[in-house]
């Protein structure tokens, strides 16, 4: 959790090494999903 302009913000993160396992979540949440190359790679 963090302020941000004043503004309470609640960040939550989910990897996973396929991205459609994450695709619910973004789809829930009105997200993003990248791809993290380090450690192998992961989709965030």
């Amino acid at each position: 959790m963090s302020i941000k302009n004043n503004i309470p913000q609640l960040t939550i993160s989910v990897s996973n090494k396929l991205s459609i396992d994450i695709e619910y979540f973004k789809n829930i949440f009105n997200g993003n999903i990248y791809f993290d190359k380090s450690q192998n790679g992961y989709y965030i």
